[in-house]
Order: structure tokens, then sequence, then C-alpha cells
């Protein structure tokens, strides 16, 4: 307890406050304007007297601290392996923490910190959606998320348009070749996160420039393309280029087996200009 109490001047106008420093000597604190009633007590368990004042004109009940003594009480969850600077010290395990420091009204203040350590990390998510996918193709893509831990969606070669609920995502693909889906799941209390990816190949869009005649068809086609000269290749759906023809008027396909065929068009230097499906009866 202060050895010299705190003072405290009113009228019936405005209230005044002096604080004792504990030796003797008083310090000009807070005014309390229109309070008319006042009480000393030790509002913060630090043993120095604080004031309350009411003001019964605005129905208000005012507190303030005598800032000799102070103390401060702190409540922090880290995750397991994170640390935490409390004032000059590095904090890694669980526990209660204290530090006091002199202040400039000659009192000490205390700090307290109650310190949590979150051992279990967020489960890795199961990406659910599909695996292949188009250029400038929209798709969703969802996923199992468990309660109290928040989501974060990052996509390579691709952009979000919208998310509901942190768990379904709407993505159009950006150009051919390999997107990516990285979620981050966090706890919000201790910042334990997990990452969890999802790969999608994405291929080149069907070209609507690319005719071809008949389609499905069983012994030629003709393919008409709006670039001359043009090579055109017939790939099945292992990669294998079966047909290679160079501005031919019909190419003839009777000696394929019935199933699904790329038709791909390249100009002489073998750069691809698009490609279109092909169905062989």
């Amino acid at each position: 307890m202060d050895t010299y109490p705190e003072i405290v001047v009113t009228n019936p106008n405005v209230s005044w406050i002096f604080y004792s420093n504990g030796e003797g000597m008083f310090a000009n604190g807070q005014d309390f304007y229109g309070s008319n009633l006042l009480a000393i007590k030790d509002m913060d368990g630090d043993d120095d007297m604080d004031i309350v004042g009411s003001d019964d004109g605005w129905y208000s009940l005012y507190w303030r601290e005598n800032f000799l003594n102070s103390s401060y009480n702190y409540n922090k969850t880290i995750c397991k392996g994170d640390s935490i600077l409390f004032f000059n010290n590095w904090l890694f395990d669980a526990g209660t923490y204290h530090y006091s420091i002199s202040n400039d009204s000659g009192g000490v203040d205390n700090a307290t910190l109650l310190l949590e350590v979150d051992s279990v990390l967020p489960k890795e998510v199961s990406i659910k959606g599909p695996l292949n996918s188009k250029e400038i193709q929209l798709e969703n893509y969802t996923l199992d998320g468990e309660r109290f831990t928040d989501y974060y969606w990052d996509v390579e070669n691709g952009n979000l348009q919208s998310i509901l609920y942190q768990s379904s995502a709407d993505i159009i693909w950006g150009k051919p070749g390999t997107g990516k889906i990285d979620i981050v799941a966090m706890k919000p209390k201790s910042g334990c996160k997990t990452k969890s990816s999802f790969l999608v190949e994405i291929l080149e869009k069907e070209s609507d420039e690319i005719i071809i005649f008949p389609n499905p068809a069983r012994n030629q086609i003709f393919v008409t393309p709006t670039w001359d000269p043009v090579v055109v290749e017939i790939i099945n759906l292992s990669g294998q280029t079966i047909i290679i023809s160079s501005n031919k008027a019909s190419i003839d396909v009777s000696f394929l087996p019935s199933g699904i065929y790329i038709v791909l068009l390249k100009n002489e230097s073998g750069n691809r200009f698009g490609w279109k499906k092909l169905l062989i009866e």
C-alpha cells in the first residue's frame, strides 16, 4: 500500500485527483468535469488507490487509474516450435511469466503473461475438383475443412473468381501447362499452419477457327484452317502421332480404329495454331 494517500479536490463543476508517488510528493492527475460523486478504490489490484466518479446528468461512470504502480495481464497462445518475445526474453514453453520495470512516476509496472502452447496442427485438407481442365475454363473446387480453422486459397496459373465460406472456390485456369492450388489452414488463436497443394493439368482450348468435316468420320476428312500453309497432325489419346499431312485436300482416316483423336495444326516452323477433337466411328 502507498505510504501517502491520494488527495481528491472537488467542487460542484469539476474534481481533481492528485496522485501520491509514495514519497510525500504529489502529481496532478486526471480531472472529472461534472463529476459530483467520487470514490477512492483500488480498481486494478496494484495496491494503488484509483478514482471512480459518476455523472448523474449523463448517467456515466468514470474510472481514472493511479499510474504510480500498474499491472498488465496478457494471454497468448503460440504454436509448438514457435516463440514469442516477452520484453527481453524469447519464450517457448507454456507457463506464467512476470516482468517488472520502474516507471516515470516513481512506481513499478508489473506485467504478467499467461502463455499457452498449441501442439496440434490443423489437418491437411483434401481438395476435390477436376484434375484436368482447359485454358480459360471455369472450374469449382472444394475442401473438407474442420471447425475453428481458417483457410486461405492461393492459385498459380489461374484466377480466383469467388470463395464461399472458405471451403469452396471457383477458378478460371490460365495458359496450357500446370495449374496449382495451395490451401493454408490456420488456427486463429495459435497461428498454427498447415499447407496443402493440388495440381491441375491445363490443356489447350479447342480452336473455334478449325473446321473438320465430317466429324464423326469413317473414311476421309477435310480440315479447313484459317492459316496457310499449315501442317496437320492426328494424335491418339496416348500422345502418339498417327498421321502427318501438309496441305492436302483430304486426309485418309479409314485405317484408324474407332475412338477420339486430336487434330493438331502447326505452321511449317512447328509452332502450334490450335487443335480440335475428331471422332472416328
